[in-house]
């Protein structure tokens, strides 16, 4: 008994409605634009040394609550996976923290951070977790 065999160039290509376009090209525009942000946040507005622009950035794009008197030094990583992750994830630092120089902090879990708090450079501070035995599972907050 012999199977057909189709070649790709000649198996049946799904069709995409207007509506499916649509929504296919929103999560494009979308994703493209998370990453757009993800790359300036973490390359170009990190290394800027101003404090001022780097908190108004924190502040207004990424919807960061940052406390009076707070210092976010060069250098800060921040992860997320989308930016309405970010804008109303209940993000904060407190009044008066350091986040030292080049350290990540991981926003995907939510992330508070209380007052006078010093965190000293290149610290990871990881807030989301996945179940490592279950290959492609996603990322969650994590339950600490």
């Amino acid at each position: 008994m012999r199977t057909a065999r189709l070649r790709v160039d000649e198996m049946p290509k799904p069709r995409l409605g207007v509506r499916d376009a649509g929504r296919y090209l929103t999560g494009e525009v979308r994703q493209f634009g998370t990453q757009a942000v993800a790359y300036l946040s973490n390359h170009v507005v990190n290394r800027v040394p101003s404090y001022t622009v780097r908190h108004l950035w924190y502040r207004e794009v990424l919807d960061i609550e940052i406390g009076r008197d707070a210092s976010l030094q060069l250098g800060l990583r921040l992860w997320f996976n989308s930016l309405s992750q970010t804008r109303g994830g209940g993000n904060r630092i407190g009044v008066g923290t350091r986040v030292n120089r080049d350290c990540l902090l991981d926003t995907r879990g939510g992330l508070s951070i209380g007052a006078q708090v010093s965190i000293s450079p290149e610290v990871a501070i990881l807030t989301a977790d996945h179940d490592c035995d279950v290959p492609g599972s996603p990322c969650a907050a994590a339950r600490w």
